[in-house]
């Protein structure tokens, strides 16, 4: 290949990543809304309660400062390993020399790379202890939340749907209510228990609203749950 071609190649190359960098750049600022779980902490109120998380944070600290001994020891085991891996392939090269075979250094690094991909990594993984605090600090009185929030695009989050507020007032559980017989607009009503062309079902609110209206309905004689939007629906006297 010709200096003229190289450079060439080289220069296709560095339009192409080039390329590709600003795709991904712009991928990351007019792509989808990305979420990561947040945790909050509320604390105990009370003063047994505050006396209780000392407790617990000498019992994470512990944790901690354990696996800490630990990565260290799997630290010191991995350097033994790389030394007795370089060994190993030095005995392989001295082998190959002995024989007068070609190639020693091939067969040096292709001991070593064999020999080093065994070697684990070491790493310091807090995750027990954090399960450990976590348990620990409910258990003191204390109150963990879980939320999924917004940190990138959050722009493009549009507004979750809520039920109006006259489904709220048909669509509590446990409420016996009656399904039209038809839409308002005449049209005949389908469902997963009652297929006529006009029906009259009987049933219990067992869950809803959702967002678009609906209740989640149990009829009266039959075990199928189905959908309906609230209406259809008014309260059985």
């Amino acid at each position: 290949m010709t200096s003229s071609s190289v450079v060439r190649t080289a220069i296709v190359s560095f339009f192409i990543a080039a390329v590709a960098l600003l795709a991904s750049g712009c991928a990351a600022i007019d792509g989808e809304p990305r979420y990561k779980t947040k945790t909050f902490r509320t604390p105990p109120s009370t003063v047994s309660g505050q006396r209780c998380l000392n407790q617990c944070d000498s019992t994470r600290l512990q944790c901690e400062s354990n696996q800490n001994a630990e990565t260290d020891r799997c630290e010191l085991d991995r350097k033994r390993q790389y030394r007795d891996c370089k060994r190993e392939a030095s005995a392989a090269r001295s082998y190959c020399a002995r024989n007068r075979a070609p190639r020693c250094d091939l067969s040096y690094s292709n001991t070593l790379n064999t020999c080093q991909n065994r070697i684990r990594p070491c790493r310091r993984d807090y995750s027990r202890c954090r399960s450990l605090d976590d348990t620990c600090f409910q258990r003191c009185g204390g109150k963990i939340r879980k939320e999924r929030v917004c940190v990138t695009n959050c722009d493009k989050v549009s507004a979750t749907p809520k039920a109006p507020a006259a489904a709220h007032k048909v669509c509590k559980v446990g409420r016996d209510v009656r399904i039209a017989e038809k839409w308002p607009d005449g049209r005949p009503l389908r469902n997963k228990f009652c297929r006529r062309a006009t029906c009259a079902v009987s049933g219990k609110v067992v869950r809803g609203p959702d967002a678009q209206g609906r209740c989640l309905i149990q009829p009266e004689l039959s075990p199928v749950r189905d959908w309906v939007p609230y209406q259809l629906l008014t309260l059985r006297r």
